[in-house]
């Protein structure tokens, strides 16, 4: 018998049964294409979850915060000029008008018409401090320690009035001539206005304090 005729059909079936593994491998190669495809087009799934419907307090929050930050930065900060806005032209417009109405040094001017000099400080009517000890104030204290006085000094020439002036120009007149014993003042005098105490300890170790002893406020009184 001739072998020829049984081997034909052997060759067949192993030339099927390749072909069928071959197309098992394209199988599988297309799913493991698909699933690769599914995992990059993920963010697109996680970008259709989160555009889903939310609770209705979580987004009543969200809508409420996109809603204050601009409302506040607007109150706080007005309207943008460089935008054109209506707010921020008259606005522009207004500090022009003001520039323009301001003259150079005019608040400057009177900022130093307001401050005296310090050798006009000096002649009115002020407080000035004394360090001195407790055995000169000649009260009768017994003590070692030094305290501070402070005294009225000044001139109230600026505040005299009309009867300072007239009693001065009849003093000049000689139409009022004050007695040996009087003096007669034609301007007011500065004087303390309010005082304060002075405490401190005696060589007896003994506190003492003595009311009304340092002027506390001056001005011209008379």
């Amino acid at each position: 018998m001739s072998p020829g005729p049984a081997a034909a059909p052997a060759e067949g079936g192993r030339e099927r049964a390749e072909e069928g593994m071959l197309w098992g491998v394209l199988t599988i190669l297309s799913l493991l294409a698909g699933l690769a495809a599914g995992t990059v087009r993920t963010p697109h799934c996680n970008e259709t979850l989160d555009a889903a419907p939310t609770p209705r307090g979580m987004a009543t929050a969200s809508m409420e915060d996109g809603v204050e930050v601009p409302l506040t930065w607007s109150q706080l900060h007005g309207d943008n000029v460089t935008t054109g806005a209506p707010g921020g032209t008259e606005l522009a417009e207004d500090l022009l008008l003001r520039a323009e109405r301001s003259p150079p040094g005019t608040s400057k001017a009177k900022k130093g018409q307001r401050k005296p000099s310090r050798g006009t400080r000096g002649r009115n009517c002020h407080i000035r401090n004394l360090m001195v000890k407790v055995r000169d104030l000649g009260l009768g204290f017994n003590s070692d320690e030094i305290v501070l006085f402070k005294y009225c000094s000044g001139s109230c020439h600026r505040a005299r009035s009309n009867y300072d002036l007239t009693l001065g120009s009849l003093l000049r007149q000689q139409l009022i001539v004050p007695g040996p014993q009087e003096r007669v003042l034609s301007h007011p005098c500065c004087r303390p206005t309010r005082y304060e105490a002075v405490s401190f300890m005696d060589v007896q170790n003994t506190w003492q304090t003595v009311e009304k002893l340092s002027a506390a406020e001056c001005s011209c009184i008379g």
